[in-house]
């Protein structure tokens, strides 16, 4: 006589009359449909001898799990095999277990059977599931039991007896168990408490090229059946019903479509995150480079841009010099930028250049570089027509322009040359030249056979007996007479060739004489002939005599004499109504063995 049991977990150990699954992965079991489950038909030790079910060997003891509920994807359970189960209680199958228009195969596939009749609770607490069926005859199903199908003798009383009070501990420690786990279990005929559905992964976001498909997936938990529908921008898909969804081949007018899933149980509904599909065009290949000019020839020290031809795989061509990678194959002959294309000829010899984009690499296009053979165009000297005084010196540069349009400083390789030794000196190797006397001289430099232009040097006196002007009216005496002039002679003082140079502003009005210094050092600009003045806004110049040109002028330095926090005098203060602001009025005195200047 075999009562019914309940079948303990897949480790052999009895459960008090309860089923706690496990698979071996530590996860509890989960179910695609209501009431699934599936059982051993094949004894393992008699595969084609045995006809009875594998769930409770005749002798009482247990087989290894063979009623183990688990999803169709499949579960470890151990020596358990898929190939050796099949599909129970389902509704074709109810019907060869269970009385054909019986309310157990009516409430089958029903989580809200009867629970005297079927009771198939998803506890939230890690995916336990409970399973109770009635005993009923012996060759009937009953609590997760079965007996073979070819016993037919109808139950002793004691049996039912034996039986109810089993079933009866049994369902009173599922109602227990459902307590105590939070589900509340109806005492109606309509069913029990349920888990809403949680989406426990979310689909993610695909790209694919046109033509191919794309795929979403996601999880989700809550008591079973959980109904999956996908949709596209919002609208149901006809048949994506399941945890996952297969695009049919993508077209371009799919590009940027959201995708979501309705995840719903009998206790509600959830919407997983709309996500997106990215379609984009289906590419061509680039098949050949080819590089152009071909086998170009350049002089050391010239540049050649080379140009990339892509052709690809629908026979169209661009130009892809800017994104292929370039490359010389002997820089010491020619080098070329790897971005750019721009080869440069180093020195006589031949390298071999080539364009390169992902795997696809040009034909060597061989650059030949020639010796380069320059020659000497023209020698420039600087500065231009300078003026020092006697004793000073002056440093000349020489520029070489040659053939191929580069310049180059030759002054250490070149000749210089004075026309005039008595006036100006000049060294022949290094071109510094030093002032002698009072006059003008031409200085040259050449190379070769080729002799650059004069450059003017004029020398004047550096000493102040000379040109110099420290005073008003020139002297003490204040007689208006400069006997040191220079230049100025009673021949070409007249209205043709003397007058006004040049003019340019300053910060107030000059009341004073101009003074002058011939060839004064000023630090960082070498020997200059200088101007010196006074303004009435109580400021003093300095500026570079032969730099006045025009309405400009170079200022050597200027500076206020007006001590901090004073302020100049006004017209009223100094009597003088056509003068403002009263600053410096009489003429500066200069003291040039002092390095200084007087005003008042």
């Amino acid at each position: 006589m075999m009562f019914p049991k309940i079948v303990p977990d897949q480790r052999q150990n009895r459960n008090s009359n309860r089923f706690n699954p496990k698979c071996s992965d530590g996860l509890g079991w989960t179910f695609t449909t209501s009431s699934t489950y599936w059982t051993d038909v094949v004894d393992p030790s008699t595969p084609s001898a045995d006809p009875s079910f594998n769930l409770l060997t005749p002798d009482g003891k247990n087989a290894p799990a063979p009623w183990v509920p688990f999803t169709r994807a499949g579960c470890n359970v151990g020596a358990v095999s898929i190939a050796n189960m099949e599909l129970e209680n389902t509704q074709n199958d109810i019907t060869t277990v269970w009385n054909a228009g019986a309310s157990r195969q009516r409430n089958a596939g029903s989580p809200g059977a009867n629970l005297l009749e079927h009771c198939n609770t998803g506890m939230h607490s890690r995916g336990f599931f409970w399973y109770i069926k009635l005993p009923a005859r012996r060759d009937r199903v009953s609590v997760l039991s079965v007996v073979p199908p070819n016993v037919s003798a109808q139950p002793t009383l004691l049996e039912v007896f034996m039986s109810w009070v089993r079933i009866s501990e049994v369902f009173l420690l599922a109602v227990f168990a459902l307590f105590m786990s939070g589900c509340a279990v109806l005492t109606s005929s309509s069913g029990f408490g349920s888990v809403a559905p949680s989406i426990t992964a979310q689909p993610a976001s695909a790209t694919v090229t046109v033509g191919q498909a794309a795929t979403f997936s996601l999880g989700a938990t809550g008591a079973l059946p959980l109904n999956y529908q996908w949709r596209k921008n919002g609208a149901s898909i006809s048949g994506a019903t399941g945890s996952s969804y297969t695009t049919p081949a993508t077209t371009s007018t799919d590009n940027g479509a959201k995708f979501d899933a309705v995840v719903s149980n009998t206790a509600g509904s959830m919407t997983s995150n709309a996500v997106s599909l990215t379609v984009t065009p289906a590419g061509v290949t680039l098949r050949s480079i080819a590089v152009t000019p071909a086998s170009p020839s350049i002089v050391a020290g010239n540049t050649q841009q080379f140009t990339a031809t892509g052709t690809y795989s629908d026979n169209s061509t661009k130009d892809i010099a800017s994104t292929v990678t370039w490359k010389s194959s002997s820089t010491s002959f020619a080098t070329i930028g790897a971005a750019t294309g721009l080869a440069a000829g180093v020195a006589a010899g031949t390298s071999q250049i080539t364009a390169t984009q992902g795997s696809v690499v040009s034909p060597n296009d061989p650059i030949t570089v020639t010796a380069a053979v320059v020659t000497l165009r023209s020698i420039a000297l600087t500065p231009a027509s300078p003026g020092l005084g006697i004793g000073n010196t002056v440093q000349f540069t020489a520029t070489g322009t040659y053939s191929d349009n580069s310049t180059k400083n030759i002054t250490s390789s070149a000749t210089w040359a004075s026309s005039n030794p008595p006036f100006a000196t000049i060294g022949a190797a290094t071109g510094l030249a030093t002032g002698v006397a009072v006059g003008t001289t031409e200085i040259t430099a050449s190379l070769g056979s080729l002799a650059s232009p004069n450059d003017a040097l004029t020398v004047t006196v550096a000493s102040s007996n000379a040109s110099d002007v420290v005073t008003h009216h020139y002297n003490a005496a204040r007689t208006g007479t400069n006997t040191n002039e220079l230049t100025l002679t009673p021949g070409n003082v007249n209205s043709a060739a003397f007058g006004k140079v040049a003019e340019f502003a300053v910060d107030g009005q000059i009341d004073g004489q101009l003074l002058y210094l011939n060839q004064v050092a000023i630090p960082g600009a070498g020997n200059k002939n200088v101007l010196y003045f006074a303004t009435e806004n109580d400021s003093v110049y300095a500026v570079d005599a032969d730099s006045v040109s025009s309405t400009a002028a170079t200022v050597l330095w200027k500076t206020r004499t007006l001590p901090a926090g004073n302020v100049p005098l006004t017209p009223s203060d100094a009597g003088c109504g056509y003068i403002n602001p009263v600053g410096i009025i009489s003429t500066p005195v200069i003291d040039r063995s002092r390095n200084a200047i007087y005003v008042v």
